[in-house]
């Protein structure tokens, strides 16, 4: 709670929701992450990489090659051994990081100019005035948890996560 403390600070000092933009990127790689917990094979080959979010002062993703060996013999993508490379992801941590920065996104948007919000107890609809996302809904349940979550971009992508 601290850490989104100090980030709801600096929302008086940065007139240009540069918060903002970097909490949606944070959600999106934490989304990665938890769809992706369970992926041995990717199309660059391997598991899935784990990805985090960096900045100072600009924002980068970073990969990296955090796996845990599993024995399931069966497994089509087991070596020699029976063993399968799987990416070390601790679900319950990246949904628990979702629900922060859902509820971030959401604060900020609030106090945002490039935003609209249509807001309740229980779920928030934000509109995007600029960039490529063009709304995110966010549904929590009473504990305030992230439930589910949905994006569309401006070209007409979609992505849903329910956890």
């Amino acid at each position: 709670m601290l850490y989104l403390f100090l980030l709801a600070a600096n929302i008086f000092a940065n007139p240009h929701c540069d918060l903002l933009d970097k909490s949606s990127i944070a959600l999106s790689v934490h989304a990665s992450n938890w769809a992706n917990a369970i992926t041995t094979r990717t199309p660059e080959g391997g598991p899935y990489k784990y990805q985090s979010l960096v900045c100072n002062p600009n924002c980068e993703v970073v990969h990296e090659e955090k796996t845990i060996l599993k024995y399931e013999p069966n497994h089509p993508d087991a070596n020699q051994n029976g063993y399968v490379n799987y990416p070390m992801i601790d679900k319950e941590k990246e949904a628990a990081a979702m629900t922060s920065f859902a509820q971030m996104i959401r604060l900020l948007s609030k106090r945002c100019a490039k935003t609209k919000i249509d807001d309740n107890a229980s779920s928030a609809l934000i509109r995007y005035k600029t960039g490529k996302i063009k709304f995110d809904t966010f549904n929590f349940d009473q504990n305030n948890n992230l439930r589910s979550w949905v994006r569309e971009t401006k070209d007409g992508m979609s992505s849903i996560v329910n956890l």
